[in-house]
């Protein structure tokens, strides 16, 4: 008599987009990442050619950032407390109404920016609920494979978008492109309408809020996001994935700018920008397979620096051609953000999964809104190219500090808690096997933890 075990389920991006879920999430990001594309550099362009200001035409590229840091202050819980397909469906139909009003209307440039920054007030809810989902359904290496694909989904639907709103821009100009931008957001929401099915909202952390009023939704939202800055190690890992990033998108907005004084072809900026992209994308599913965990924390940290050491190429002011290969593997070096997610999700209580993702996405917007503002109004005193090459400095090293000191071991907890050996590496303990959540339930449940010994060999298998 032999003692056999069912095969272990390996990744797989097919088997991963097959799932109704998660398939659908990814499909209704897609398009309304394209549309958010298309609508951000048609605003910066036309702001640009009408001001030539490189600080305007940076903030007029970032507009929809800054904004979002409010409204995961004051919102955050909702993202835990609606039934996640009424919330999405309203969160996209309003954005499509936004660039249908633009684009249909033809307000002022500064009602237009307005406008915008307004509707990014909500922009965190849709993308702290999605992000929940996601974890909900994903677990282990299927997360890290997820995370993978959720981050590189967008990336394609920048290059996709910027591409797109090049060649548009030419052909019917920036109104008209605003315009079918939003109807890109209203395949968004048809595709979250039918494909994902009527969830509950998320178990509230006691004590439930009953019908939860305006300003307790604010002040509950506030708290529970002071709450979980408090702890060191979620907000080590937090300002690890935002600054590197706000550096970046800091030069990233000014490469309308850049190919303006540099005479580049009307579709430089969009070829640029999916540069960018592209190189995000490829990198993010190469280092989405790495299951190594000494490996992928040395990947985390040497991606840092690629992110911001091609942008020093900037202060000899290169061409066309040399600006596309650099800001490509500028791009490569972004996806250093896929070895923080593990410890991220290990580091939130999961009843505010919801709240920790709006925050993370919050900060992250807010950071690249902050940048563009800060480094365009640099520009308008120094070279546009010195201060992108400014930009890459601080990448290099304040960026990778941060992300050292992310990746560092937790700090020993209380010795009456167990999971004190395995928590120190970043993860959730339990003292035997705990059911998996995925959608239905996959029959098995995740493994006890390993000794510190064990842990270090093989932590996602």
């Amino acid at each position: 008599m032999s003692n056999t075990e069912p095969p272990r389920r390996h990744p797989s991006y097919i088997r991963l987009i097959t799932q109704r879920r998660f398939g659908t999430l990814i499909l209704t990001r897609v398009f309304a990442i394209t549309g958010d594309s298309i609508r951000a550099l048609a605003l910066a362009v036309l702001v640009y050619g009408l001001t030539h200001s490189p600080m305007l035409s940076a903030v007029a590229y970032s507009i929809a950032f800054i904004p979002q840091l409010l409204g995961s202050s004051f919102l955050g819980t909702l993202a835990d407390w609606l039934p996640p397909r009424l919330l999405l469906t309203v969160l996209y139909a309003v954005d499509a109404a936004t660039g249908i009003v633009i684009g249909a209307l033809r307000p002022p440039v500064a009602v237009s920016l307005v406008l915008v920054a307004v509707v990014a007030l909500v922009t965190p809810l849709h993308l702290g609920t999605s992000a929940r989902l996601v974890a909900d359904v994903l677990t282990g290496d299927d997360y890290v494979l997820g995370r993978a694909v959720w981050c590189s989904a967008p990336l394609a639907a920048q290059l996709a978008g910027n591409g797109i709103a090049a060649v548009l821009l030419l052909a019917v100009g920036s109104a008209r492109t605003i315009l079918i931008s939003g109807g890109l957001q209203l395949c968004a929401v048809a595709v979250i309408r039918l494909g994902l099915p009527k969830l509950p909202r998320n178990a509230a952390p006691e004590p439930a809020p009953a019908r939860p009023r305006l300003r307790s939704t604010f002040a509950d939202s506030w708290s529970q996001n002071l709450d979980l800055l408090r702890g060191s190690r979620v907000r080590q890992i937090l300002l690890a994935k935002w600054i590197p990033p706000g550096l970046v998108i800091g030069a990233e907005a000014l490469i309308v700018a850049y190919a303006g004084r540099h005479s580049f072809p009307a579709s430089a900026p969009g070829i640029l920008l999916a540069c960018l992209c592209a190189g995000t994308m490829v990198s993010n599913l190469i280092f989405g397979r790495v299951t190594t965990p000494s490996v992928r924390d040395w990947l985390t940290v040497a991606f840092t620096v690629v992110a911001g050491l091609p942008l020093l190429a900037f202060l000899v002011d290169p061409p066309l051609v040399v600006s596309a290969v650099l800001l490509t593997a500028a791009g490569v070096g972004l996806c250093y953000d896929l070895g923080l997610e593990l410890r991220f999700v290990d580091a939130v209580p999961e009843d505010r999964r919801g709240l920790a993702f709006s925050m993370r996405s919050t900060g992250l917007m807010s950071a690249q809104g902050i940048g563009p503002l800060v480094f365009g109004a640099l520009a308008q005193v120094m070279p546009v190219g010195d201060v992108m090459a400014l930009c890459g400095g601080l990448t290099v090293l304040v960026g990778t500090a941060l992300v050292v000191r992310a990746l560092r071991p937790a700090s020993q907890p209380a010795p009456a808690r167990p999971e004190a050996p395995g928590a120190a590496n970043g993860l959730t303990i339990v003292d035997g096997p705990t059911e998996c959540n995925c959608p239905g339930g996959c029959g098995q449940g995740q493994p006890a933890a390993a000794s510190p010994g064990e842990y270090a060999k093989d932590t996602v298998r």
